[in-house]
């Protein structure tokens, strides 16, 4: 993160995603982090890695915490409309009426990072004949920094000359690639705004701006969403 470090960012989306805990122990997935990285201790990971680490990568280690493992999935149930419940019954119409939101700051995980950053991983495109080689070219070019339940990536392109590299989404299925942020910085601050849902693009799609393509908390109904996660009736 360099000159954009986010100081106790890791504290506040752990204290985040323990204070969800209200709404019944089974939203919260997990709320764990480690300890930040020594300078030996980073010396001792990047050894096992193929790629260098990134400067944002090894500041957020060294900073903030050597894994952040936060994940929360809540179901709000509101009672459903009377005509509804005439049309769908009870059952269908108690289904629709539920609102799930899902997220936690699950990143940097550096016990993992031997393996998303691996040959089989990054090179994983390489040679599928429908696949875009410029997707190939981004996977390999990128350093792998979360992995998503959807089996996709976020990673920091590390291709360009920008002495900051932006973060990108990885597809599996190669059809979504595309940057979310200038910088780490950038996007760990809006992430935050947005209480750290997703990061599945379906889900972060609101509030990308199209003007310039990055996660913005500004352009869509972030109030909405902050109410939602309060368990407001929205």
């Amino acid at each position: 993160m360099g000159e954009e470090t986010m100081s106790k960012w890791v504290d506040r989306a752990l204290e985040f995603t323990q204070s969800l805990a209200r709404y019944g122990p089974k939203g919260v997935v997990s709320a764990s982090v480690s300890e930040p990285l020594t300078r030996s201790q980073l010396q001792e990971l990047q050894a096992t890695l193929p790629c260098p680490i990134p400067d944002p990568i090894a500041d957020f280690l060294l900073n903030e915490s050597a894994s952040c493992n936060c994940r929360y999935n809540l179901t709000f149930h509101r009672p459903p409309k009377q005509s509804v419940v005439e049309l769908l019954g009870t059952d269908m119409a108690g289904m629709i009426s539920a609102k799930n939101v899902y997220g936690g700051a699950s990143l940097c995980q550096s016990e993992h990072f031997a393996e998303w950053n691996s040959e089989s991983v990054r090179g994983s495109l390489d040679g599928i004949g429908d696949i875009d080689p410029r997707c190939s070219a981004l996977w390999r070019g990128s350093f792998i920094f979360a992995a998503l339940d959807s089996g996709d990536f976020l990673a920091l392109d590390m291709r360009g000359e920008q002495s900051v590299p932006p973060v990108v989404y990885l597809d599996h299925e190669a059809e979504i690639h595309r940057p979310l942020a200038p910088t780490l910085g950038c996007f760990l601050r809006e992430w935050e705004t947005l209480g750290y849902i997703g990061p599945e693009h379906w889900v972060l799609e609101e509030f990308i701006d199209l003007e310039t393509g990055y996660l913005n908390s500004q352009v869509g109904d972030v109030e909405k969403l902050q109410a939602r996660l309060r368990g407001e009736a929205v």
